[in-house]
């Protein structure tokens, strides 16, 4: 039996005005393409708090998102201390399409490992 978990799942994917943003901070590098990096579905995904609705989730984020953006962009570039991270919570809208699922199930086996890498 599938049990259900106290988490609701975000699910964050690069838009291309992501993509255009950091290929600005990074010159050096190829441009981005957002159609190529979604071909294969490379979202991802954070368990949050559960809360009572849409309203009270898209709150937790409005008030947490630039964790979430630092942890983005760790995940693209590790040498990030000269990059901008001053973002709005209506620019990180237009950076990522958001998708929230409700319902999260503990399908695995054994116990879920947690590393400590990332962005507090």
């Amino acid at each position: 039996m599938l049990l259900t978990i106290n988490r609701e799942a975000v699910i964050l994917q690069p838009t291309q005005d992501f993509f255009d943003w950091l290929s600005a901070a990074y010159k050096d590098d190829e441009p981005m393409d957002e159609y190529e990096f979604c071909e294969n579905d490379q979202s991802t995904v954070y368990l949050i708090p559960e809360h009572e609705n849409l309203d009270q989730t898209m709150e937790y984020l409005k008030k947490n998102y630039q964790s979430y953006l630092k942890n983005e962009l760790f995940s693209w570039y590790t040498d990030s201390e000269g990059l901008s991270l001053k973002v709005s919570w209506d620019m990180f809208q237009k950076f990522f399409n958001i998708r929230i699922q409700t319902m999260v199930f503990e399908a695995g086996d054994g116990p879920i490992l947690v590393e400590d890498e990332g962005f507090e």
